[in-house]
């Protein structure tokens, strides 16, 4: 065991170094510093290794407060329920809440038994490891870190809710115990009737749809608790470790027939299928064509007459994908108005507040960070331009050219810039409408700096899209996203948007911060992508 647990982990470590490397010389400035031979470099590759390994387990560990934070604190954030509900209620409604996030979607979700991987391939199918042993080392690898991180931020996060470090404990035994249960009833399907759950999309669809309004529904409506005093009362807790310890057993030992069945989950000829396919293409679903798509009507065909070249080729693209583009802008549309409404609520049951509120809308703009980062229709773009234009396109000499790479971006940046902004006047109208209501001037320094951050935080997050898209272009031909860089920069970018919702009051020197920094993002960006796009926009 052990000595397949150090094998597992050494190779997993040098695919991730290797990785590394890769994206590293790709770099700007940096890569130049890094010698062809720098894969050879045993000693330094060691030093980048314990390095990853270190970063990837904190990672994981901040990773688990970010998700309870996110799955939790925010809806609590939101509805404003840590106010009015009492401790009780709001421990109630976190097990609620965890239990079908957690526990259901979590563990029918994911499986690490059959979860397809470089690093398994190579171990079973190439290296002939024992596929048993295989699924015991790899088992307990991913999830004793990933229990042990769970367990203080479930603690503190039933503390917060009003719990007690006890309940906390018994949360995180269901957790364990559901995530055993659920590996265990896919080894089990998968060795009566020959497929694995996990990977069938209508079932994985499903669970989520079904999972995730059994969870906050009942939030937001604010029903009665009949399922969480159940799922935590100590005899059901109970019956979850039993079941969970069973399920534990038998995939690390009740079950034999590993080597005889796991090679066949990893064969090539299932890997390529439609069911892989299906799985590896989606977050490309939503952007995917269809026939009706490609209909244009005689007044467009007649515009795009005058247009020439890219223009001409952009056009017809933005054309054909008003469904993907154009309808979310709708859907975005319909939440300003229903804040608009929000705001006529408040006008009409607490009017001091609101005339309060609108002559200091600035107090408002951390908040509106992140609801504009959520509205944004750029990363959507990005993948739409890549599944159904770029992915067939960049393999061909002329659409690699510089000339060619930065035209393209500029016609992008402006449609798409334009979409989002479409949105962020609609958020300044329902500001501007707001204050007249209230009585306060429109003419404020206050409504003018909100109106101009609203607007460059739509230009901000079409750049950043655009930006990570042509620098790091991280999408492969098999629809996956591999470049690191690009993951930590759009987590980044996403952390500090949802920290924003933290800040409790903005006021005039939050909004000359967001001010500064949208500009000096945008204009970073916007001069990284032509100094670099032509170089790095390449299909991988």
């Amino acid at each position: 065991m052990i000595k397949t647990f150090k094998t597992i982990f050494h190779l997993k470590t040098v695919m991730q170094v290797n990785v590394f490397l890769y994206y590293l010389k790709r770099l700007w400035v940096i890569g130049k510093m890094i010698p062809d031979n720098a894969y050879g470099m045993d000693s330094a590759k060691k030093v980048l290794t314990v390095i990853i390994a270190v970063l990837m387990q904190v990672v994981e560990f901040v990773g688990k407060g970010l998700y309870l934070a996110v799955m939790i604190g925010l809806p609590f954030l939101f509805m404003g329920k840590n106010q009015i509900l009492t401790p009780a209620e709001r421990f109630l409604w976190m097990v609620h809440i965890l239990f079908f996030t957690n526990c259901i979607l979590g563990s029918l979700q994911d499986s690490q038994v059959f979860s397809v991987t470089r690093q398994k391939i190579t171990c079973i199918k190439y290296m002939q490891m024992d596929a048993g042993r295989y699924v015991q080392a790899t088992l307990l690898s991913k999830y004793v870190p990933f229990f042990v991180y769970y367990l203080p931020f479930l603690i503190l996060a039933a503390r917060m809710a009003g719990g007690s470090i006890l309940q906390g404990v018994g949360l995180w035994l269901l957790l364990v115990s559901f995530r055993m249960m659920g590996e265990a009833l896919q080894v089990y399907l998968y060795d009566k009737k020959g497929f694995v759950l996990s990977r069938n999309m209508g079932f994985a669809w499903g669970v989520i749809i079904l999972s995730l309004t059994a969870a906050y529904l009942p939030f937001f409506l604010n029903m009665p608790h009949t399922v969480a005093p159940v799922i935590i009362h100590p005899v059901s807790v109970l019956i979850a470790v039993i079941l969970g310890a069973v399920s534990f057993y038998y995939i690390m030992w009740g079950y034999k027939a590993y080597a005889e069945k796991l090679k066949r989950s990893i064969e090539l000829k299932y890997l390529f299928s439609n069911a892989m396919k299906q799985a590896k293409q989606s977050s490309f679903a939503e952007v995917e064509m269809k026939e009706k798509d490609l209909k244009t009507s005689r007044e467009e065909v007649a515009k795009f007459q005058r247009l020439k070249g890219y223009a001409y080729m952009n056009a017809i693209f933005f054309a054909r994908h008003r469904r993907q583009l154009v309808k979310p802008i709708y859907f975005r549309l319909a939440i300003t108005a229903i804040i608009l409404v929000g705001g006529i609520f408040l006008y009409i049951s607490d009017k001091n507040t609101a005339v309060k509120l609108s002559e200091n809308l600035g107090v408002l703009l951390p908040s509106f960070v992140f609801i504009m980062y959520c509205m944004s229709v750029g990363d959507k773009s990005c993948r739409a331009m890549f599944y159904n234009c770029d992915i067939s396109l960049l393999r061909y000499g002329y659409y690699r050219k510089p000339g060619t790479i930065l035209q393209n971006f500029k016609i992008r940046l402006i449609r798409i810039s334009l979409y989002n902004l479409i949105v962020g006047v609609a958020l300044s109208a329902v500001a501007v409408i707001f204050c007249i209501l209230c009585g306060t001037s429109i003419f404020s320094l206050d409504l003018l700096a909100f109106s101009v951050s609203i607007m460059l935080l739509a230009v901000l997050f079409t750049v950043h899209h655009l930006f990570l898209y042509y620098v790091f272009q991280p999408y492969s031909t098999g629809l996956d996203i591999k470049n690191p860089f690009f993951t930590v920069i759009n987590n980044v970018m996403y952390f500090i948007c949802f920290m924003c919702l933290k800040i409790e009051a903005g006021g005039t020197g939050f909004t000359m911060a967001v001010l500064a920094f949208t500009i000096c993002y945008i204009a970073v960006a916007l001069v990284l992508v032509y100094r670099l796009a032509p170089r790095y926009f390449r299909i991988k």
